[in-house]
């Protein structure tokens, strides 16, 4: 069988295949990524402080969400206006900065601020942590009962509910769907969790 030999990198061929070196350039890059030439990461010129000029007041949603009293799904609402999969975990991770490593977008942070009517100007001195190290000290899960199972009832059910959870002799309906769960699953019931 010939091959030949591809003129730029020297690879051996079959007739008529294309050489990788070029389908690499003939691939279109991602959607939603910049392609070609307009790739930020290789523009020497560009610096992450020409589209974060202030990144303080980045930091500040929180306090600024706080200080304003808005419900944390309104400020995602209004966030998800300009990036539609914005939601209130995102929000979460953005006011904890700290320990996710996660800031808003300042098209984002904008929106906040002109809805709820806060300035940005001057951004108070934050301390930011370098070393990636949480300010606030980890949980401690010393739980007996490790897992949690939640789920919502209409008001007339769980007051059906509470009444039958008396009538059984419990002190919590914690304790009574522990039991009932226990039952079911064909196990008895350990006395300290009743």
């Amino acid at each position: 069988m010939s091959y030949r030999k591809c003129p730029d990198c020297g690879a051996g061929l079959d007739p008529g295949e294309v050489c990788d070196c070029k389908k690499k350039e003939s691939v279109p890059a991602a959607t939603g990524t910049p392609s070609g030439g307009n790739d930020w990461r290789r523009d020497s010129s560009f610096s992450l402080a020409d589209p974060f000029q202030d990144v303080k007041n980045l930091l500040r949603l929180k306090e600024i969400r706080e200080d304003t009293g808005a419900m944390a799904k309104d400020v995602a609402m209004i966030v998800r206006d300009h990036f539609p999969k914005f939601n209130r975990q995102l929000l979460s991770q953005c006011e904890h900065f700290d320990e996710y490593g996660v800031i808003i977008h300042p098209d984002g942070l904008k929106a906040i601020c002109e809805a709820y009517g806060v300035p940005l100007a001057a951004a108070p001195d934050i301390p930011i942590t370098v070393e990636g190290e949480s300010t606030t000290p980890k949980k401690v899960e010393n739980r007996k009962l490790g897992r949690k199972v939640t789920f919502r009832v209409t008001n007339g059910d769980f007051e059906v509910l509470q009444k039958r959870v008396q009538e059984d002799g419990f002190d919590s309906v914690q304790a009574w769907l522990y039991a009932k769960i226990t039952e079911l699953l064909g196990g008895a019931v350990d006395a300290e969790h009743s």
